[in-house]
């Protein structure tokens, strides 16, 4: 008997400061994939769709591709990005293929399943919580739903019926890596890990707790070993998805440590967030041993009514400086803030936004990479979901749940907040990819922040990392003037080489950094490195000659970068 064909279609979320995002392909139903597969007679095929935040469409032949196997079922992984998307398709999967059961998982299941099976009669299965065990039982079982599984709910005839809540399991050392399996293959500039799933916070604009249930971590020797696979396969950068990666001390150590002892520092540069009510000076050793390419801080606010709407602590000055400063030097900084949150309002947000740019550039040393802004959202199984009335909260009807008006913000404020952000003289600390707010407040001009992030990327495939400036001369940081006035305003990659542009008065220069290769043009060279001119393209006046400073410029970094150590 041939093995049971099962479509398994989710998501991936282009960002435009990105170059794509964190990742082009859905982790989750990797993991899942890599779970089941060996473990039942059934093949699995993937489907991963990108769409934009604010879309409420799949691209153009998605239900060709779920249906391109000719599968015995298509499962959907779904969030609130993507649930109104998935929505307006399986009335046509059903129809193209009637015989195809439709699986529905994801937060979307979880927080929703009941009444979207009550609207679709086209969905015939729904899988709650988190989902690997309860689909490779259902798989097993040959999509028998009667079989008493826990986390499930179907379709019998008229009636939805639910077989009751699976618990979590217990350790996520019973995951299977989607990478070590082979399931998964990203491009060398997209991994994505999870070391832990859950979150020990319960803020009120989040689903995660009640998702994912408690805080489980992997075990650190796993780890290393994801982390051993990634170097022999030529990645050397990673994206950590966790929450935080510093909720425990000692195991931030132990993982570390393992991280340590597993690959050489430079050959990977982590992404991670952490979270600044569980951090300890100790924990800088432990951060000390990790090569950072972004290390992420969720501030949200300054003002108190709005840390204390969303179950945060208040906000204490001392403390959070102390933490940029010694942070600071461990990698580059990064913190995100909320835009809308209810319970806040536009001057408490003003205040967020001009302290962290003061704060940024204080004292001529730039603390902070950039500052990323979320337009706050109220997603299905969130507090400020579920308390619309008592915040007086109205959210976008299709797609992202944004939040449109609060009693604390009402739409007027909202407008002014994003006007503040396009205005603000320190835009360029700034970092928005959520959409652009005209669609829902007509007459708001649209201006993308921090366009530089676009204009040089920093996602695509790096020949030496993003920052080989910021190693080699320590003052090619964004926002330092270098000589002569002229300042870096933006790091990035050009061609899979680190690139400045530099500002004075309006002028602006391109310059780059290679490794020397013999034969190759290049406007000086410099120990074992080539410093070019690049030809501004956004610029077109300027022509095909150089700002006549650039001698002065180059001979500037030359001579610094003679005089550092060439790794």
């Amino acid at each position: 008997m041939n093995p049971m064909r099962i479509a398994l279609a989710g998501t991936w979320v282009p960002l435009p400061s990105r170059q794509n995002g964190p990742a082009n392909y859905n982790l989750a139903i990797g993991y899942l994939q890599a779970f089941v597969q060996g473990q039942a007679d059934v093949d699995l095929f993937r489907k991963d769709f990108p769409i934009r935040l604010g879309s409420t469409a799949l691209p153009q032949g998605a239900v060709d591709q779920m249906l391109a196997e000719d599968p015995h079922a298509v499962g959907i992984s779904s969030y609130c990005w993507d649930s109104d998307a998935f929505e307006s398709v399986v009335a046509a999967i059903k129809k193209r293929s009637p015989s195809t059961r439709i699986i529905l998982g994801g937060p979307t299941a979880t927080f929703g399943a009941a009444s979207l099976m009550q609207r679709h009669p086209e969905i015939d299965l729904a899988v709650l919580g988190e989902g690997e065990q309860t689909f490779l039982d259902l798989v097993r079982s040959g999509l028998e739903p009667s079989a008493g599984i826990p986390g499930l709910m179907w379709r019998d005839g008229d009636q939805v019926r639910f077989n009751g809540p699976r618990q979590v399991l217990a350790s996520m050392n019973q995951l299977r890596s989607p990478y070590l399996t082979g399931v998964l293959r990203p491009p060398q500039t997209q991994l994505t890990l999870e070391w832990s799933r859950g979150c020990v916070f319960r803020c009120k604009h989040c689903a995660w707790k009640n998702f994912l249930g408690g805080l489980r971590q992997l075990e650190p020797s796993l780890i290393a070993e994801e982390l051993r696979w990634a170097v022999e396969h030529g990645y050397d950068g990673a994206f950590v998805l966790d929450a935080a990666i510093n909720f425990d001390t000692a195991h931030l150590d132990a993982v570390t440590r393992a991280i340590a002892q597993s690959i050489p520092k430079d050959s990977i540069r982590f992404s991670y967030f952490l979270s600044q009510h569980h951090y300890d000076p100790a924990q800088l050793e432990s951060l000390s041993r990790l090569a950072s390419h972004e290390i992420w801080l969720g501030v949200e606010s300054i003002h108190a009514p709005a840390l204390k709407a969303i179950s945060r602590p208040p906000f204490d000055r001392a403390a959070f400086e102390k933490l940029v400063e010694e942070l600071s030097a461990v990698g580059p900084l990064h913190v995100s803030i909320m835009l809308g949150i209810p319970g806040d309002t536009l001057d408490g947000f003003g205040q967020t936004v001009d302290y962290l740019a003061e704060l940024a550039g204080r004292g001529g040393r730039k603390r902070i990479a950039g500052v990323r802004v979320f337009w706050t959202l109220a997603p299905p199984g969130s507090y400020f979901s579920e308390q619309k009335q008592k915040f007086g909260i109205r959210t976008v009807d299709l797609g992202m749940p944004y939040v449109l008006h609060s009693d604390s913000f009402p739409e007027a404020d909202m407008r002014e907040a994003f006007r503040y952000l396009y205005s603000h003289p320190h835009r360029e600390l700034f970092i928005y990819d959520d959409p652009l707010p005209s669609t829902w407040y007509p007459g708001l001009e649209d201006v993308r922040l921090h366009d530089d992030a676009v204009e040089l990327g920093v996602r695509e495939q790096a020949n030496l990392p993003i920052d080989t400036w910021q190693r080699l001369i320590p003052s090619c940081r964004e926002g330092q003037t270098l000589v002569s006035g002229w300042t870096v305003r933006a790091c990035g990659l050009r061609e899979g080489w680190p690139t400045l542009r530099l500002e004075k008065a309006g002028r602006r220069m391109i310059v780059q950094l290679r490794e020397h290769r013999e034969g190759q043009p290049s406007f000086v060279r410099a120990g074992s490195y080539d410093l070019l001119w690049l030809r501004d393209e956004s610029a077109p006046a300027q022509g095909n000659s150089p700002d006549p400073e650039l001698g002065p410029v180059m001979a500037f970094l030359a001579s610094s970068l003679r005089k550092e150590p060439a790794s």
